[in-house]
């Protein structure tokens, strides 16, 4: 998933909704780091303990090109995301 794609899915959501990775086994992972790409273009997502919020991830996003990629801590491409229940950001 591209930046500008996020963006404008994103444009109307609560600034306070938490950012969840899905694994493979469809659990949640918070979002809590976003690292470089090797590339060097693109970026990581990694999971931690205390998810980000979505406005704090475009916030830190706010200097990175509208092209740059989203991809998972092992590498693959996050495509799109959901929302669960409570409206948290579930990215896949």
């Amino acid at each position: 998933m591209k930046l500008s794609d996020f963006e404008v899915l994103t444009r109307y959501m609560r600034p306070e909704s938490k950012l969840f990775l899905l694994d493979e086994k469809k659990q949640k992972l918070p979002l809590a780091e976003i690292k470089y790409h090797p590339n060097g273009a693109d970026l990581l997502f990694l999971p931690g303990k205390k998810a980000l919020t979505l406005s704090q991830l475009l916030g830190r996003l706010s200097q990175a090109g509208h092209q740059t990629e989203f991809y998972q801590a092992d590498g693959r491409d996050i495509l799109g995301f959901r929302l669960d229940e409570d409206y948290n950001i579930c990215l896949r």
